[in-house]
């Protein structure tokens, strides 16, 4: 055992011996910390009521989740996909990043999983995680028509996006081009279909891209970022008969609402 995890091991044991088991010193601090008073929080994309002393695990928990995104944003959409995707149906992750959606999803009984991820550079870890998982992950762009689209890269591998797009958060000079294929090809003939799109900006060109599996059917809801391009990309799904909701709470989406289902009536 290295001494690191030594040391580790002996804060643990003394933090449970001189503070946990000690409720009424553990009482005390709290209180002084935290106050008696009752709090709403948000955790897993629900509202609760919890008091500051005698759920004071949950108000922290909210206070520190609301300094992470992925906690904050992430988890309770990921909570709202592993009910909508069932034994049978194929979720496709376009612009999948290292995978967090697909191979979380992937663990699902009966769900099959594709992954498409346009930046070469970020798809050798998608590619190592989705070998764990048993995910079919792609190295290319995903968009209306067949051939290459140029991208520009930031300072993290999520703001990767092609040139059109191109805002304060890119890096200037290089760019890297990817081939491009339209999900009609790439999926052609597949069915049941639960389609994410997070792709900075480019999903309209990707939807246009499912017009034939969109209109045979085939798609049973799509996931979309509330970006500018894919509000246009969920109104354009309307007059395909998809009904959009929050997926938090499965009503109409409001100004706030940071992600969209659109769900095939």
């Amino acid at each position: 055992m290295s001494l690191s995890h030594q040391i580790l091991r002996a804060r643990a044991y003394l933090l449970d011996k001189l503070f946990i088991k000690q409720p009424w010193l553990r009482r005390l601090v709290t209180q002084c910390l935290y106050g008696t008073g009752d709090h709403e929080v948000q955790l897993f994309g629900t509202r609760l009521k919890v008091n500051a002393l005698r759920e004071n695990g949950y108000l922290r928990a909210d206070r520190l989740v609301k300094h992470s995104s992925l906690w904050r944003d992430e988890v309770s959409l990921l909570m709202t996909l592993s009910h909508l995707v069932q034994a049978g149906d194929t979720f496709v992750d376009v612009g999948a990043n290292i995978g967090v959606f697909c191979c979380s999803l992937a663990r699902l009984p009966g769900v099959k999983v594709i992954a498409f991820e346009a930046n070469p550079e970020t798809y050798k870890r998608l590619q190592a995680n989705a070998a764990v998982h048993g995910v079919d992950a792609r190295c290319m762009a995903i968009s209306d028509k067949a051939g290459e689209l140029e991208f520009c890269d930031g300072a993290v591998s999520h703001v990767f996006a092609e040139v059109s797009h191109r805002n304060d958060y890119h890096l200037g000079g290089s760019t890297v081009k990817v081939k491009a294929m339209p999900l009609d090809d790439v999926l052609s003939g597949q069915n049941r279909l639960v389609i994410k799109v997070d792709v900075e900006g480019h999903e309209p060109q990707v939807l246009r891209g499912a017009e034939r599996l969109i209109e045979s059917g085939a798609v049973k809801a799509v996931v979309l970022d509330a970006s500018k391009e894919a509000r246009t990309a969920s109104q354009w799904l309307e007059g395909k008969g998809f009904k959009l909701v929050d997926p938090l709470t499965y009503l109409p989406p409001s100004a706030s609402t940071g992600v969209f289902v659109a769900l095939k009536q």
